[in-house]
This record gives C-alpha cells, sequence and structure tokens, in this order.
C-alpha cells in the first residue's frame, strides 16, 4: 500500500520541534548535570588557598546553572515540544495509511500541538 506524501508544512514543522526538543532536553541535563557534579565537588573541597578559590570559582557556575535552568524552563519545554511532535506525528501515520484522514485533520493535529507549545511558555 503506497503512502502519500506529507505536505512540506508539516514535515518541516516535525523536524523542527524535533531539533527544539532535543536542544531543551539538552540545556535541562548538561546544565542540570554541572550544576549535580559542582555542588559535590564543592561540598567534598576543603581547605584554604587555591581549593577555596577554586570552590568559589564553582559555586558561581553552579549558580548559573541552576538559574538557567530554573527561568529558562528548559524540562518543561523539552516536554511540550516532544508532546507536539507526538500529537502531529500520530496524524502524519494515519494519514499515510488512512484515505479518510485529511490535510484539514493534519491541520487540526497542527493547532493541538501549537497549543501545547503555547502552554509551556507560561
Amino acid at each position: 500500500m503506497p503512502t502519500r506524501e506529507i505536505p512540506d508544512t508539516i514535515s518541516g514543522l516535525l523536524k523542527s520541534w524535533w531539533l527544539c526538543f532535543l536542544i531543551w532536553s539538552a540545556i535541562h541535563y548538561l546544565l542540570g548535570l554541572t550544576a549535580t557534579i559542582g555542588t559535590v565537588f564543592i561540598a567534598a573541597k576543603t581547605g584554604a588557598g587555591n581549593a577555596l578559590a577554586a570552590s568559589s570559582q564553582l559555586g558561581i557556575i553552579v549558580a548559573i546553572c541552576t538559574a538557567i535552568i530554573t527561568f529558562s524552563n528548559a524540562s518543561a519545554k523539552a516536554n511540550a515540544y516532544i508532546q507536539a511532535w507526538r500529537v502531529v506525528h500520530t496524524t502524519v501515520v494515519r494519514y499515510q495509511i488512512d484515505a479518510t484522514i485529511t490535510e484539514v485533520d493534519l491541520g487540526k493535529s497542527v493547532e493541538r500541538a501549537e497549543e501545547i507549545i503555547g502552554k509551556s511558555d507560561t
């Protein structure tokens, strides 16, 4: 059974949302791990002089990473983009194998997906 071609706009959205998911996930995990590992090093360091100076610098990095994670809400944004991608991808798969699914149905799934993404911005 041949599959129907996906409209370019839908295909482009799926690629963009997947990329956004990867970026927000990377931000969340990289900064989260940096902050966690940095905190462990700070807690483990004792002494004075160079160790204390390095600990202070690491503390600044940990604080910056934590602030970025908190204020960017990276985890929620990553989740929103993957949920949006899933909504549209599911409809795309149905569109390809079920002739009763129309481009209007694809458009409706994009609208639902955009609402999901929009909620992560609040």
